[in-house]
């Protein structure tokens, strides 16, 4: 098993966390384990408070159906963040990758629940220097995105693809299908045709992958 593991850890029993997310806590936890809280679930992964003695870490859990190498981007960029001195972003302690569990440092925080100008400067700032802070070295060692934004067609495609599966509940909502083909799937249409005439006015290549140097990372999921 490729566990990175540090020190001895006990966990205490805890009846609404599944036994397997308790175990991964104890192997990977670098104390004694208190108690798992879950605090969200998402299609993407799973993501725990873990108490420990000595304070408390963010646990994530990956799907194991899922053939994405979520967890490997996720820690490469993790390292990333800490090698560029990005202090707004967590450390990771350990992880299993059998299991696809990262143990990361907990940062303090609040849900938003009303964005303000402030909340908008702040996110535009990071941003900032995700791009100051990128260089090849990390470009190459974190990868693409799964649904990375690198032409107007993979962009097209990727909407398409959200859009072909709308077709299975096409017929099942009152005046949906009619809405999808007299109004969605014509804007999109729509929305390919400007866009590869402004692409052809700019003297762009709309099918073609950005270079690599004009890639950079952006801070894609507030969840």
């Amino acid at each position: 098993m490729s566990v990175q593991r540090l020190g001895t850890t006990f966990i205490m029993q805890s009846s609404d966390i599944p036994e397997p997310v308790r175990d991964a806590a104890a192997r990977l936890a670098p104390s004694p384990v208190l108690a798992v809280e879950e605090l969200h679930k998402g299609a993407n992964s799973r993501v725990f408070r873990v108490k420990a003695a000595d304070g408390n870490y963010a646990m994530k859990k990956y799907p194991l159906t899922d053939n994405r190498d979520r967890q490997g981007a996720e820690a490469r960029a993790l390292r990333f963040f800490e090698r560029a001195r990005i202090s707004e972003t967590p450390r990771l302690v350990a992880s299993d990758t059998d299991n696809r569990v990262s143990l990361m440092s907990w940062l303090d925080g609040a849900a938003v629940t009303a964005v303000s100008d402030a909340d908008v400067e702040q996110f535009a700032e990071f941003q900032l220097r995700l791009d100051r802070a990128i260089d090849d070295a990390a470009r190459r060692q974190i990868g693409a995105a799964s649904e990375a934004c690198n032409s107007g067609a993979r962009i097209v495609a990727q909407a398409r693809a959200r859009l072909d599966r709308l077709v299975t509940v096409r017929d099942t909502v009152a005046g949906f299908a009619d809405f999808f083909d007299n109004a969605l799937s014509p804007a999109l249409a729509a929305f390919e045709k400007n866009a590869r005439r402004i692409y052809a006015t700019l003297g762009q290549d709309f099918d073609a992958d950005m270079r690599q140097e004009r890639l950079t990372l952006i801070a894609s999921d507030f969840g």
